[in-house]
């Protein structure tokens, strides 16, 4: 190890914390490992004016349990030298900052949280400077300590590099590439032989996931539980493209490959369009999948297919609840809309009717007759908001726009199934509406990487867009 590594290595550091940070993960300054942290006492401020928003309950929830979490380590000290986290942990400290720094008085001008949070941040510097100047002019050893400003507003971030600060993003609950999350499904190659096997219904377990890693050697992949796989033929390898390839959909389960059933329909007369959603219908209608998520871009199919299995499989469960949580637009309540709060609430939930309407148009004789019965004695839909605090046993749980949702919020959910239910998360993670999360770090994708290990879990990515040719060209062009 060189020098400069070492260095590195003993070195500690000072974490200021931006309110974001805490809204998105309200514990995040326990998981600071050994070094310091400083929350400044403007984050406090925001917080407070957060816990009641109304207009965003998941940003409330959050506000009031970091709150809950500070409270633990209240003190004097606090305010003084700061308080131990804990055993081989740092100290905790909250920053009273009396003024803004001059210099960013100079060029900002306004006394904004933001603005007192880069002071407080170059403050802290100012006097880790001060003091290691001291220790090296008496000679005495000491360990440099960094400040870092811990913040996920790009924003804050290069107002704050102006003034050369080191800044980082908060990424306890994030993945570090998007272009690597968990799609569920895999491509491999098998020779006819291995493929005829997968299909003889002699082998009523199907076909050993062993021999697919006696053929591909070391680059079989390593299987998640009901992860699937796109199968083709060997010979089919060496052509660069060939649209007629036969493509052979398994999935995996206890060490096997199973055939997946070419026959599912979306709901009545509604038919599965492309690969991709016979995938998902396969794992949205499997009784030993109990949690499902849907990632894809819109006019993809989540939400319909999702809905149309619950309504499948109605007779198995007492309830099918349909929620979605709801960020209000540019940050307004709900109260400045008319009506009551079931007229209020509706125009965030239309695209759940529009979809159930559709299923309705689409439905003939018995199948409608079903849909019908379903929709007056089971089906609730209702805002996230609602349900918090309830258990959810003998349930089909849809979740909508589960983008939307933090990490902390999508363990409360998954945390509330009770017994012989099943919970189904749909969304694009890549439209996020809450200004606190992003593609990375949002409660869907935290979950996608989670549950890929979990072996009653399944995924699927669905890229193709079914709503028509114009809306795909859209996605895909403008």
């Amino acid at each position: 190890m060189s020098k400069q590594n070492s260095k590195t290595k003993e070195d500690k550091k000072i974490f200021v914390l931006d309110t974001n940070v805490l809204i998105m993960d309200p514990s995040a300054f326990l998981h600071m490992g050994e070094h310091d942290v400083v929350i400044p006492l403007v984050v406090i401020t925001e917080l407070d004016k957060l816990k009641n928003r109304s207009a965003s309950p998941s940003v409330s929830v959050s506000a009031r349990q970091v709150s809950a979490n500070l409270d633990k380590f209240f003190g004097p000290d606090l305010y003084k030298d700061g308080i131990s986290l804990g055993e081989g942990k740092g100290k905790l400290s909250i920053f009273n900052l009396k003024e803004l720094n001059p210099d960013v008085r100079k060029m900002f001008k306004e006394d904004t949280p933001d603005n007192r949070i880069i002071s407080v941040a170059l403050k802290v510097r100012e006097k880790i400077s001060r003091e290691e100047n001291g220790l090296k002019q008496k000679k005495i050893k000491f360990v440099h300590k960094s400040v870092i400003l811990v913040t996920n507003d790009n924003n804050l971030r290069f107002k704050a590099g102006a003034f050369g600060l080191q800044v980082e993003k908060y990424r306890n609950n994030a993945i570090n590439d998007i272009n690597l999350l968990y799609s569920g499904v895999s491509k491999i190659y098998l020779s006819s032989g291995l493929i005829a096997e997968l299909y003889d219904t002699n082998n009523v377990n199907g076909l050993p996931y062993s021999k697919v890693e006696q053929f591909l050697g070391q680059k079989a992949p390593k299987p998640h539980p009901y992860e699937f796989f796109v199968i083709l033929d060997e010979k089919e390898k060496k052509c660069v493209y060939n649209e007629n390839e036969e493509r052979h959909l398994s999935y995996f389960f206890e060490k096997h490959l199973h055939v997946v059933n070419n026959g599912h329909k979306v709901y009545g007369s509604v038919s599965i369009r492309n690969e991709e959603q016979r995938l998902a219908m396969n794992m949205l209608l499997n009784s030993h999948i109990n949690l499902v998520t849907l990632s894809g871009p819109a006019g993809t199919g989540k939400t319909l297919l999702a809905i149309g299995a619950a309504i499948e499989q109605a007779d198995a469960f007492d309830h099918i609840l349909i929620a979605k949580p709801i960020v209000a637009l540019s940050e307004k309540d709900n109260g400045f809309l008319p009506g009551d709060m079931i007229e209020k609430v509706r125009p965030y939930m239309q695209s759940i009717y529009d979809n159930i309407n559709f299923l309705k148009n689409a439905c003939k004789n018995g199948t409608k007759d079903k849909l019908e019965k379903v929709l007056s004695e089971k089906i609730v839909v209702e805002p996230l908001a609602y349900i918090r605090g309830r258990t959810y046993a003998n349930t089909i749980l849809i979740v909508d726009e589960a983008q939307n949702l933090s990490p902390l919020e999508m363990k409360t959910i998954v945390t509330r199934m009770g017994e012989n239910s099943k919970v189904i998360f749909t969304g694009d993670i890549y439209q996020i509406d809450d200004k606190y999360l992003d593609s990375t770090n949002n409660g869907l994708t935290y979950l996608i990487e989670k549950a890929k290990y979990y072996e009653h879990a399944a995924h699927i990515d669905l890229v193709k867009g079914e709503r028509s040719e114009l809306a795909e060209w859209g996605g895909k062009n403008l």
